[in-house]
């Protein structure tokens, strides 16, 4: 069922209750409560790391292999210092939950299913307005249990952030799903393409897609 453009001011506010309950949902604790398996590819690299929670993040982590190949003590110190950096923004960014990214009364039901319904919307971040000024936003809440199930968000054609930089193409799709008898709401992938060209002679072409798997109470590896 396709539906119009259109939305009266409740309509707006029905929808942003319906997705803000759908974001609150997801379980954004599970780094305390979950150890699971973390799958990186890169390219033709695949990283493959094991998460537990522990009070530092060097405990945390386990970089089991680099291209099916025992990890280098240089790949191990590099992999802690990026877990570091991303704990860190995760820390001064906690009080943002999934739906912080939709600039208030831009959702737009434009599909709804037996399964779910899927908005459109126009992505907001505060430190990045006018990369976000060219990008545009769809999500998915499922009916069954009432989650956010995907975000993506994709540039609508080439653009200039900033003086110097020109992205041709932006794209992220991240994915949910449930974990564990209580069926909490984890994360399920990530995936981010991007390319451009930055100060007019170095180009860029990445694509890195991060997968969690094997999810287990933490409780299950206390000693």
């Amino acid at each position: 069922l396709l539906l119009p453009d259109a939305a009266t001011a409740d309509q707006q506010d029905d929808w942003a209750a319906l997705v803000a309950r759908a974001a609150d949902a997801y379980d954004d604790s599970f780094r305390d409560r979950w150890s699971f398996t973390e799958t990186r590819r890169e390219g033709d690299s695949v990283r493959i790391a094991k998460y537990s929670p522990a009070d530092k993040v060097e405990d945390r982590w386990t970089l089991v292999s680099v291209d099916d190949a025992a990890p280098t003590d240089k790949q191990i110190k590099k992999f802690l210092e990026e877990k570091q950096d991303r704990a860190e923004e995760r820390e001064a960014n906690d009080d943002n939950g999934l739906d912080a990214i939709i600039q208030p009364g831009s959702l737009q039901l434009i599909e709804e299913t037996d399964e779910f319904w899927r908005f459109s919307f126009q992505p907001l971040d505060d430190d990045d307005e006018e990369f976000m000024r060219n990008v545009d936003g769809e999500l998915e809440v499922s009916k069954a249990r009432h989650f956010i199930r995907s975000m993506h968000l994709a540039s609508r054609e080439p653009f200039k952030p900033q003086t110097g930089v020109k992205i041709n193409t932006f794209e992220m799709r991240m994915t949910f799903g449930t974990a564990g008898e209580d069926n909490a709401i984890v994360p399920q992938g990530i995936a981010t393409v991007v390319s451009g060209k930055a100060f007019f002679v170095h180009k860029f072409d990445e694509k890195v897609d991060v997968s969690y798997d094997g999810f287990e109470p933490a409780t299950a590896f206390a000693k």
